[in-house]
C-alpha cells in the first residue's frame, strides 16, 4: 500500500466472501481467547472467560446490544477443498501426478529388482 497508495485493497471480509462464492467452501468460524490461549470449542465451548490466562475480559463484547466474539479463527475443512479441486479437470489431473510418477518408476525398476532377486 505504501508503494501504490492509488490502489485500493479489498477488505479481508470481502476477500473471504469472494473465496466462498468462487469455491463454495465455507469456513468453520470458532471463537478463541483474546490472547489466543485456547479455542472455545469442545470442553471449552460454554466458557465465558479463558481459564488459562489472566485476561478477565469476557469472551464476547457487546456492541449496540449485540454480542460479538473478541477473537475468532477460521478453519477451512480439507474435504470440500479437495472436492472443489476435483471439479476442475486440470487440477484433478495435477492431483494424480504423484501416482503416475510412482507407477512409471516402478515400471522402470521392476526388471532391475527382479534381476537382483534371482
Amino acid at each position: 500500500m505504501e508503494e501504490h497508495p492509488e490502489h485500493e485493497l479489498p477488505s479481508l471480509k470481502s476477500i473471504k466472501k469472494t473465496v466462498e462464492e468462487l469455491t463454495g467452501i465455507k469456513p468453520i468460524v470458532t471463537d478463541m481467547c483474546k490472547n489466543s490461549c485456547l479455542a472455545y470449542t469442545g470442553l471449552h465451548a460454554n466458557l465465558e472467560h479463558c481459564p488459562l490466562c489472566n485476561e478477565h475480559a469476557a469472551r464476547y463484547e457487546v456492541v449496540k446490544g449485540k454480542m460479538f466474539p473478541r477473537r475468532t479463527f477460521d478453519t477451512y475443512p480439507f474435504r470440500p477443498q479437495v472436492q472443489t479441486l476435483m471439479r476442475d479437470c486440470e487440477s484433478a489431473e495435477r492431483m494424480h501426478h504423484r501416482r503416475k510418477v510412482v507407477e512409471e518408476l516402478r515400471a522402470k525398476l521392476a526388471p532391475t529388482v527382479i534381476g537382483l532377486i534371482h
